[in-house]
């Protein structure tokens, strides 16, 4: 598995994460069997952290209103993320935490199964616990990042993501990707694959794109499939704007990212 390696943390795999750390907590959210969670605790939010105490690797976790759980790893350059892979499910938050035991890591073909269990911490909006797969596990520690240039409860602005970008994906490839103002999208890459979709603010108000993406042929990672995910996009401190994608297809059998900044 991508992110775990002889039931030990890859070193450097995690370390592109602290980009999407904003506020974790505030707002309801719902669990894997659709049931509320409590509302002494509610997971929605951004966390950014560590695992195993080691400041080396970081995590970023986003808990949407829905309680879908998505979390990119990579590795920092020059402020921004290069992603090396993405882990995605549904989780059920409750007075004492959070749980996810069925998050698909879509770092690897096929991806894998992840399960997370974490605590809420004595500070505001802070979790620690473990992910584990059947190669090992890792604690982890996640909380607010002050410094992070991502703030989770302001509204999705198209003008962000409008407009030309070269994105890399997971699997290497350059892409031309285009944003038009009503949200529509249409890309090419080097390898010939072209594919279409929409971007689009996400009805919550909160700072996500709801993304679908259709793919063209083989040489597409997925090729003539329909994938769903979510978008992010956000200014960094040299004043140029990352924009980072992820989606997967139906069953959680495929998923692919993109990465880029203008």
């Amino acid at each position: 598995m991508k992110i775990l390696e002889a039931s030990a943390w890859r070193i450097g795999a995690l370390a592109g994460l602290g980009l999407l750390a904003g506020c974790g907590g505030g707002g309801g959210g719902e669990g894997d069997a659709g049931t509320p969670a409590s509302a002494a605790f509610s997971a929605e939010g951004v966390y950014g952290g560590a695992l195993n105490g080691s400041s080396a690797l970081s995590l970023q976790m986003l808990v949407l209103d829905n309680g879908q759980l998505w979390a990119l790893y990579g590795q920092q350059s020059n402020g921004r993320l290069l992603v090396s892979g993405f882990f995605q499910g549904g989780s059920s938050a409750s007075t004492s935490g959070i749980r996810a035991t069925d998050l698909r890591d879509f770092g690897t073909a096929p991806p894998m199964v992840l399960n997370l269990s974490a605590s809420t911490g004595t500070a505001a909006g802070t979790l620690a616990g473990t992910l584990a797969t059947s190669q090992g596990s890792a604690s982890f520690s996640v909380g607010p990042d002050p410094s992070s240039t991502y703030r989770y409860e302001a509204r999705a602005l198209p003008a962000m993501v409008q407009g030309s970008w070269t994105l890399t994906t997971l699997q290497g490839e350059v892409q031309s990707v285009t944003v038009a103002a009503n949200g529509n999208l249409t890309a090419s890459g080097l390898s010939g694959c072209n594919f279409s979709g929409t971007v689009l603010p996400r009805a919550s108000g909160k700072n996500v794109f709801d993304v679908t993406l259709r793919f063209g042929p083989a040489p597409c990672a997925l090729p003539n499939q329909t994938a769903t995910g979510i978008a992010l996009a956000y200014p960094l401190d040299n004043g140029s704007t990352q924009l980072v994608v992820a989606v997967h297809d139906a069953g959680r059998t495929a998923g692919t990212a993109a990465f880029g900044v203008r």
